[in-house]
């Protein structure tokens, strides 16, 4: 009896931390907010040239491997945490710019 407790414990244990894996993840990333979904969006609509698709691809690709990069020990500390949501603040600033900006008339 105590072994099948243990093991459903332990069963509900590792689903629980796969919960979190994944939960964790959300709010980081270059999607997070729908970021990919935007910049998809902003080529489509004209508002970004197929250069600034491009720097702003290879940003999110720079970000997701500096976010994969601070969580290979696990946890983030405060430092990592505050770099890491600059980095996002300053993603996010890049692509407003980008699609803001006067180059689209320019094709």
């Amino acid at each position: 009896m105590k072994k099948i407790l243990i093991l459903v414990t332990l069963a509900t244990l590792g689903l629980a931390n796969a919960g979190a894996a994944q939960n964790c993840d959300r709010g980081h990333g270059p999607n997070r907010h729908g970021v990919r979904d935007r910049i998809e969006d902003g080529w489509r609509s004209g508002e970004l040239t197929r250069d600034e698709l491009r720097l702003l691809k290879m940003q999110g690709k720079q970000l997701a491997k500096a976010k994969k990069r601070m969580l290979r020990d696990g946890y983030l500390d405060p430092h990592e945490r505050r770099k890491l949501h600059r980095m996002h603040r300053d993603f996010d600033r890049e692509l407003r710019h980008q699609k803001h900006d006067r180059d689209h008339r320019r094709r």
